[in-house]
């Protein structure tokens, strides 16, 4: 997946870890929350997710990025 990335994108691009996540943080309005994965992906407190449609999927997300094992 990372090589992937640095052949589409470029080497500078290459990600360190890529998780492959069953859905994205989004509000009603179908933004995705990059600030609600950036704060996952620092372990900071992922601060107001009153906006976000599906909180189960954040937690999902939450618990593959501390490295648990999801079975879907």
């Amino acid at each position: 997946m990372t090589a992937t990335v640095e052949t589409m994108i470029g080497e500078s691009a290459r990600p360190k870890h890529v998780h492959i996540v069953p859905g994205m943080p989004k509000t009603h309005s179908g933004k995705t929350r990059r600030r609600v994965l950036a704060s996952i992906s620092t372990t900071r407190d992922t601060s107001d997710i009153t906006t976000l449609v599906d909180r189960d999927v954040l937690e999902q997300i939450c618990k593959l990025a501390q490295g648990q094992a999801l079975w879907i």
